[in-house]
């Protein structure tokens, strides 16, 4: 729970430029990034301010754990090669605005599959 404030900003970043994803639909491992934020924010709402007397309410591995949900691999990956592929995109365009109507359509990475879909 350490982490929940940086998985919401996170998730907050990935819905606030999804303008900017790559493909047609959200890359596996952001959902799944975002998944896991909404699952943790279920566990932390079910804490109350009297659980800090009992310390086992919150200290518990089975009422505080999402069990089948671990941070996604490849996040950092998907996102620097989106990046990049973008910055190309938009070096090209600045040399010449015409490319955009011969570039290739720019494929998400397969870094952003989750590892069942490698």
């Amino acid at each position: 729970m350490v982490f929940q404030p940086i998985n919401i900003k996170i998730e907050t970043v990935i819905v606030e430029n999804s303008q900017l994803v790559l493909g047609n639909e959200i890359p596996v491992v952001f959902k799944e990034a975002m998944t896991q934020t909404e699952a943790y924010r279920a566990v932390m709402a079910k804490w109350k301010d009297t659980d800090r007397l009992n310390v086992s309410a919150y200290t518990n591995a089975v009422g505080n754990t999402v069990t089948g949900l671990n941070y996604p691999e490849g996040i950092g990956e998907c996102v620097r090669n989106g990046y990049l592929a973008l910055k190309k995109r938009q070096e090209e365009l600045q040399n010449n605005v015409f490319s955009v109507f011969f570039s290739e359509k720019i494929k998400p990475d397969t870094s952003c599959l989750s590892s069942s879909q490698k």
